[in-house]
């Protein structure tokens, strides 16, 4: 997982395509990568 969240560090803000696609990439649920978003202090925006 710690690449991941690497990749989850390195952008402030977060759009739900972009966690959809991550999500794929990763093999995980959509909603694991917007929980991670929030957990790393970064701006999850529901908007696309």
């Amino acid at each position: 997982m710690d690449d991941l969240e690497k990749r989850i560090a390195s952008k402030d803000v977060w759009t739900f395509k972009e966690c959809v696609g991550l999500a794929a990439e990763f093999n995980v649920k959509t909603r694991m990568i917007i929980l991670l978003v929030h957990e790393l202090g970064k701006t999850y925006l529901d908007a696309s």
